[in-house]
């Protein structure tokens, strides 16, 4: 007679740190080990009952090994619950569940610091998502904001009670039991809008990695958000032990490998990694937000530029990509080209068509253009491409080149420096700098002969004290 699998899931949960996590989730862990332990299968399928089970070595390894797996990604984390505490803390405060928590409890005292600086970084989210959340969504009064909520952990009775405090607080929000090494790909499908400001994956990569290898960057290209914050501790759980910065170098390395910005700090015992994964939905929001103070400061006459294009396209139909409030568009107009102009800031194409009356504009995504092939002679793409990361840098100019025609003509402006955050109007928003040779390669690379190259001096107030790359290239 075989041994019930729900007798085996009992016996497992029988420490209390395990007490609260899913049946189901736990039956499943079970099987995957079975699959691997051949003799503890072929030992249950031996054994007439569970208690003649129970008595075999067999039963212990299988104990000792699920038990194991379920620690790494949860039970480290649980602080050990005395007899007759748990219904107790059931009805807990917000402040005792936090306490309850070995990694929330020690990120207790600097909960607002660590927001405040966070979102001094990010901007205040307005959609946030909690990945490995823990008691970390009882933080929620000390946000300083208040978005929607999406807190992600293993199946548990403990999420039940994070679900019935958000009911009880009125927080909007959903809570979700989702095994993040087995089923990592569904954070990608969290949101109906399908994208957060903010993702939280507190001390949760450290865990995910002993159970399976490399799982991390899996998890991070399928969360979207414009933001990652990643959390790492500083000090051993019970803080006896420093832990060096060298653990964390794979960690940099792929960031390094995705090519991703981001900024590092320190609150208590933790260290904090901001990391943009997404400055096209960054620079969205803050063009959105400043719309108004910009249109009146996009006033640069941009008469030398246009001298040196025109020696290459004396006329044709020319896309100004990234048009803002057509002041480019209208300039290139006056010069006899037929022009159209797109944009992703519905608000700076309203002016644009004011300005430009019977000119074509479409509010889009640059990387995947709505033109035909070959329907224009000449883009201009006048600091279009300086929010933009290399993958999408490389989309975007394989784009330009398929909506041109052959020999069809581009400009491209480019910024030199360093990669960095700028804040202006009180938001951050990302500028990618290339070297003139740089930029040149990945024109070359995208399928276009350099016909004209010079790094220029900037011009206006709007930019800080940085030199411009202006290349015209042709299609081959």
């Amino acid at each position: 007679m075989a041994v019930a699998p729900l007798e085996i899931v009992t016996a497992i949960k029988g420490k209390r740190e395990l007490s609260t996590l899913d049946d189901a989730y736990v039956r499943d862990r079970i099987q995957k080990i079975l699959k691997k332990e051949r003799r503890i299968s072929e030992k249950i399928a031996q054994s007439k009952s569970f208690k003649e089970f129970s008595r075999s070595a067999e039963f212990k390894a299988l104990k000792s090994l699920v038990r194991e797996e379920l620690r790494k990604v949860y039970g480290v984390f649980q602080k050990e619950k005395k007899k007759g505490e748990r219904g107790k803390n059931e009805n807990a405060s917000p402040e005792e569940k936090l306490l309850s928590h070995r990694s929330s409890a020690e990120r207790y005292a600097y909960y607002e610091e660590i927001y405040k600086k966070l979102f001094s970084i990010t901007g205040k989210p307005t959609t946030l998502l909690d990945l490995g959340c823990g008691a970390n969504p009882y933080s929620y009064a000390m946000l300083g904001c208040t978005p929607y909520y999406v807190a992600v952990d293993l199946p548990s009775s403990d999420l039940q009670e994070i679900a019935d405090f958000f009911r009880k607080r009125k927080i909007e929000g959903e809570v979700l039991g989702v095994d993040l090494v087995n089923n990592y790909a569904k954070v990608g499908l969290l949101l109906e809008s399908n994208h957060f400001d903010v993702a939280f994956l507190f001390k949760l990569l450290d865990s995910l990695e002993t159970v399976k290898r490399n799982i991390s960057g899996k998890l991070l290209d399928a969360v979207n958000a414009t933001w990652l914050v990643v959390s790492f501790p500083t000090v051993s759980i019970g803080g006896k032990k420093h832990i060096k910065k060298e653990r964390r170098a794979w960690f940099e390395k792929l960031l390094a490998r995705k090519g991703w910005y981001y900024e590092e700090l320190s609150v208590g015992n933790e260290v904090f990694y901001l990391v943009l994964k997404d400055p096209i939905a960054l620079s969205k929001r803050y063009y959105a937000a400043n719309a108004k103070d910009l249109t009146a400061k996009y006033v640069t006459d941009m008469t030398p530029e246009a001298d040196i294009f025109g020696k290459f396209l004396k006329t044709g139909k020319v896309l100004d990509m990234g048009c803002g409030p057509g002041r480019d568009t209208r300039m290139l107009r006056l010069r006899g080209y037929d022009m159209t102009g797109i944009d992703q800031n519905a608000q700076f194409l309203r002016v644009a068509k004011r300005r430009n009356q019977g000119v074509r504009f479409v509010e889009g995504d640059f990387r995947m253009l709505p033109f035909k092939d070959g329907e224009f002679d000449g883009v201009w793409s006048m600091a279009s491409i300086v929010h933009l990361y290399d993958d999408d840098l490389k989309r975007v100019l394989e784009e330009y080149r398929r909506v041109l025609k052959r020999g069809g003509k581009l400009l491209v402006t480019g910024k030199e420096g360093k990669s960095r955050l700028n804040e202006r109007h009180g938001a951050q928003v990302f500028f990618r700098h290339d070297t003139k040779e740089e930029l040149e390669r990945f024109i070359t690379d995208a399928g276009f002969t350099v016909l004209h190259a010079e790094i220029r001096p900037k011009r206006t107030k709007i930019h800080e004290q940085l030199d411009f790359v202006y290349i015209i290239a042709e299609k081959k």
